[in-house]
């Protein structure tokens, strides 16, 4: 995995396994980096609500400015997640009804996989495909969807964060006239992110339960010599 794009990842784990909301020093020197590397991802997990500030109460230090702490926000139960999904997959089933919705979907995709991209402070690439498939696997990672390690030009998903039990069971059994809106976003978070690097790899195609338990990606070189 390239490092810089799990840091943001590492960081948050590391404010939800500590005991206590922790400052800027100590989670530098939890994970081993710079101060400013954590403050860097730190104002990405802020902006993203995952995590949140608290001050020292008063008299806790004895001299200067009480330090500023960071503690993960608690996860959503998966009750409270229940309306909010309801209305992804009305949105989501809508965008599937023809083409020009599929279209919008990748796009969506696309814009959102720029988005996480520019937060990994990630390099232009180098020309090293094995790099680019692996930075993007851990940013899929980091979004919801596991994927087993990346063999090759091949990368195998299995999960997403979207597909309800329904949909997996159309895509088993063979089902694919038309991309699912769904994927398509899957497909536009891709493109997107590596087109936001500059990657020498690109997405060639993505095919949902090629596995009755995998989606396949296969990827060719986006910049031939």
């Amino acid at each position: 995995m390239n490092p810089k794009i799990g840091r943001r990842r590492q960081v948050l784990e590391a404010l939800r396994q500590a005991p206590t909301s922790q400052t800027v020093n100590e989670l530098a020197r939890m994970i081993g980096v710079h101060g400013n590397t954590v403050r860097f991802h730190l104002d990405s997990l802020l902006a993203d609500g995952l995590i949140q500030v608290e001050e020292e109460p008063p008299g806790q230090r004895p001299v200067g400015r009480p330090a500023v702490r960071y503690r993960a926000v608690k996860r959503v139960a998966p009750s409270q997640m229940k309306h909010t999904e309801t209305l992804v997959r009305l949105f989501l089933r809508d965008l599937s009804e023809g083409p020009e919705g599929v279209d919008r979907a990748q796009e969506i995709g696309r814009n959102w996989g720029e988005e996480q991209a520019q937060k990994t402070q990630t390099p232009p690439s180098q020309g090293s495909q094995c790099q680019d498939i692996n930075a993007l696997t851990a940013l899929l990672d980091d979004m919801g969807f596991e994927s087993d390690p990346p063999r090759g030009n091949e990368l195998l998903v299995r999960a997403c964060p979207f597909l309800d039990s329904v949909e997996i069971e159309r895509l088993q059994q063979g089902d694919r006239q038309h991309l699912p809106a769904v994927c398509a976003v899957h497909l536009g978070v891709m493109k997107g992110a590596l087109e936001q690097w500059d990657a020498s790899v690109g997405v060639e195609e993505l095919t949902p339960f090629s596995r009755p338990d995998r989606c396949r990606i296969t990827f060719n070189r986006s910049h031939p010599e």
